[in-house]
């Protein structure tokens, strides 16, 4: 169970985060933008912004700018990946470019981009935070949206290459999901005015967990229950999306098998035969397990990251989350 400090931190968050759009015009931009927030998820990232400001001792309530800030700059992401994905769905509903229609969704991405940095302006408004502070959370915010955008790139590169090795694979999640992790834990740390040793610690810890979550995600897609993760079963597999799975399976198969696989999956498309052929090549490496073993060791280094911190709730709130997260639909 979630702290009470933890469960009111995410209240005032989701408070915060409809406050934005309620009673904005035009509806056409903003609705859009609600279906968003409506379509919840676990708020990973603004968990992880009180947590990194209640670890570097400072009070919750001075995040939660920082942490929508973060929530929208995800979102943002989301709305805009979905479409270069011709995604339908998004958390087992219909993606927004679906729902309403591509320009919609492209220009309800970019307002929440511009919602996310007046989140992040308030700071400039608060006697509290000093210049030095101020430019650190703009730093770090900014890093995070090119980081974020230069994964992106990266990914779609790698769908036009047959030689993606796992270390390339491995840069490209860092900067597509782990660097968000990593904002999110460095910008409350910022905010409790942490020193920069302190915010080495975070950015590490925001890294491991980030590759642990989408490497995860890899193996949900492939392994997981559709229904409670929310995406179409094998989606990645019938897109012949890299991910650590296909990767991993490619350098480590026979020549033949290997051949196969690499042949399944530059077809222009794939049939039920073609995935469940590819289960059957993952099966002889006994993949599952190995993609599970990988998922913990991170975790694990995750866990063992935190021994820098000193005890109290906020860590003990991190070691849950944590906790859950390993647990997802395993």
């Amino acid at each position: 169970m979630k702290s009470t400090i933890l469960e009111q931190f995410l209240t005032k968050i989701e408070q915060r985060l409809y406050e934005t759009t309620k009673d904005k015009e035009p509806r056409s931009l903003y609705d859009p933008v609600t279906y968003t927030y409506d379509l919840g998820g676990k708020r990973v990232r603004p968990q992880l912004a009180g947590i990194g400001c209640g670890l570097a001792g400072g009070n919750l309530d001075d995040a939660v700018n920082a942490a929508c800030a973060v929530e929208m700059l995800h979102n943002f992401t989301l709305i805009h990946d979905d479409i270069m994905d011709e995604a339908v769905t998004r958390r087992g509903k219909d993606a927004v470019h679906i729902k309403w229609s591509v320009n919609t969704a492209i220009l309800s991405g970019d307002v929440l981009f511009g919602l996310a940095a007046n989140e992040l302006q308030t700071y400039a408004h608060n006697d509290s935070i000093s210049k030095s502070q101020l430019t650190k959370l703009y730093d770090v915010f900014h890093w995070g949206v090119q980081t974020v955008c230069e994964g992106q790139a990266n990914d779609m590169d790698f769908e036009g290459r047959q030689d993606v090795s796992l270390s390339e694979y491995l840069h490209m999640i860092e900067q597509k999901t782990a660097a968000l992790l990593s904002v999110s834990l460095r910008l409350g740390g910022i905010i409790a005015n942490a020193d920069d040793k302190r915010l080495k610690q975070l950015h590490e810890l925001g890294i491991t967990l980030g590759i642990a979550f989408q490497i995860q995600d890899d193996y949900l897609d492939v392994y997981g229950n559709p229904e409670t993760f929310g995406k179409r079963k094998a989606g990645d597999l019938h897109e012949a999306k890299k991910t650590w799975l296909t990767i991993h399976a490619l350098e480590q198969l026979q020549h033949d098998d290997a051949n196969e696989l690499s042949t399944i999956l530059y077809k222009s498309e794939r049939s039920s035969i073609d995935i469940d052929r590819i289960y059957q090549l993952f099966d002889k490496l006994e993949l599952q397990t190995q993609v599970k073993n990988n998922i913990t060791s991170y975790y694990e280094k995750a866990e063992s990251l935190l021994t820098s911190f000193s005890d109290g709730p906020h860590k003990d709130h991190l070691k849950t989350l944590l906790t859950n997260l390993t647990d997802r639909n395993q």
